[in-house]
């Protein structure tokens, strides 16, 4: 009784399946869209006297293809000469029900990334005209600077809160240690 009653069940997950394959179009779509705080936080009880970013702003923006994106404008306050053997650190974790659960993470010289071209920051760079070592004591403006996840679909399983610590690293100590929370959400499609 009990097989007779999983394979039609199995049976009718399978029809229903072709169903909505067939009938995909005539289903609402579902949209997503990322949205981050509007500024870029310090870590907490860390001081940081090498990176300022108080200075720095995000706000909605449009995409050069129409899809939603983040402008960022302001400054960041470099406070202390920045110069070869330097690490940016790039730590994105996602809030789960048992604690933070790692999502990717990247740490690049910040010497040898400003020379790159081809990199996805190298608009970043060249705004803020940083493009040698060391980079030295000061502000550096960005204005109106779009940044866009176009090309990146977003999915159901991708909601959830986010968080990015983007850090510093000199010979295993830390130099700046800064926090930016994201959250990807269901959206009505346009």
């Amino acid at each position: 009784m009990v097989l007779a009653l999983l394979k039609l069940f199995c049976l009718c997950i399978g029809l229903l399946s072709r169903i909505v394959k067939g009938y995909g179009d005539l289903l609402p779509k579902a949209c997503y869209a990322a949205l981050c705080d509007d500024v870029i936080s310090g870590c907490d009880n860390f001081p940081n006297n090498v990176l300022n970013c108080d200075g720095l702003q995000f706000q909605p923006a449009n995409g050069t293809d129409g899809e939603e994106a983040m402008s960022l404008n302001g400054y960041i306050d470099i406070l202390a000469t920045l110069d070869e053997g330097v690490t940016m650190v790039l730590e994105v974790t996602k809030e789960t029900e048992v604690g933070d659960e790692p999502v990717s993470s990247f740490a690049l010289d910040i010497c040898e990334s400003l020379q790159n071209e081809d990199a996805p920051w190298s608009d970043v760079v060249k705004e803020m005209k940083m493009t040698s070592c060391p980079i030295e004591v000061g502000k550096y403006y960005l204005s109106n600077l779009v940044l866009s996840l176009g090309g990146m679909e977003l999915t159901q399983n991708m909601c959830g809160d986010y968080q990015a610590k983007i850090s510093m690293i000199k010979e295993a100590e830390e130099l700046s240690c800064h926090i930016m929370s994201l959250v990807v959400h269901e959206v009505s499609c346009k």
